[in-house]
């Protein structure tokens, strides 16, 4: 068995004569030929006074396991869609109530194995779920980074490199991050050369600096991808140390691979 997801829940205050029934109709659209295995029922119909007494209802989907493979560059991504359809009837009411496709699960299986990348070997995750990366302004351990990611999201004609019409990605566009340790380099490169260019190549004061980049260098969207469209500029080192350390909590924590997308946000 790879991974498993689970979900279901409904409750109601009504009559011991109406009768309700919940029941799960599944539409797939997998990665590679092999589908996601239901449960032996996805259906539960019951009187609503059921329904009050045992209010939760849990579904097991299992994804396939052709074994690690993650070596090789194959996670074993599978997603998988999972729609709520909804009934309640009650005698003598015409008709009975009924909602098709209530609610929806989007979620997607991995195999990433064991690394420094996500906690655990195999996951599932809630694709509709928009991940967001969040600093603040009022937190001094990170507030130099919150400060360049809002200047450059916000203000990028005070940030470097300078050009006419300047857009930064992270919001409205989301960042994809990457684990190709050659594209980060060339990231950390091309941010590198920016701090020299403007603030000299003693920028670091004597490494009590460090230069910072948005979009991060570990994104595709960071300084090396060609656009221009990064900011870089010394802040703090224990600043941006904390800050690297945040994000890799938050890449394990939302489980986002290569290639996933998220977002950021700046608060106050």
């Amino acid at each position: 068995m790879a991974h498993e997801v689970a979900a279901g829940e409904a409750q109601g205050e009504f009559g011991p004569d109406r009768i309700g029934q919940g029941s799960f109709g599944k539409f797939r659209n997998t990665s590679n030929s092999s589908e996601v295995t239901p449960p032996p029922s996805e259906r539960r119909s019951g009187k609503l006074t059921l329904w009050e007494t045992q209010p939760e209802w849990s579904l097991t989907y299992i994804a396939p396991d052709d074994g690690p493979q993650f070596e090789s560059g194959d996670f074993q991504l599978v997603s998988d869609m999972v729609s709520l359809d909804m009934g309640v009837s009650s005698p003598g009411a015409t008709p009975p109530y009924s909602a098709i496709g209530e609610a929806n699960i989007n979620a997607r299986y991995d195999y990433r194995g064991s690394s420094n990348y996500v906690p655990t070997p195999k996951g599932t995750v809630f694709q509709d779920a928009q991940p967001y990366f969040s600093l603040s302004l009022n937190d001094p351990a990170v507030n130099e980074q919150a400060q360049h990611m809002r200047d450059a999201l916000e203000r990028p004609y005070l940030t470097f490199p300078s050009w006419v019409g300047k857009t930064v990605p992270g919001t409205s566009e989301p960042l994809h991050r990457t684990t190709d340790e050659t594209q980060r380099d060339r990231n950390r490169e091309k941010a590198i050369s920016t701090c020299r260019d403007v603030w000299g190549s003693d920028y670091g004061s004597g490494n009590t600096l460090h230069c910072d980049e948005f979009p991060f260098a570990t994104t595709m969207e960071g300084a090396g991808a060609g656009t221009d469209r990064f900011s870089a500029r010394p802040i703090d080192r224990s600043d941006n140390e904390e800050a690297g350390r945040r994000q890799n909590t938050f890449y394990k924590s939302n489980r986002i691979l290569h290639g996933d997308a998220f977002r950021v946000e700046v608060t106050s």
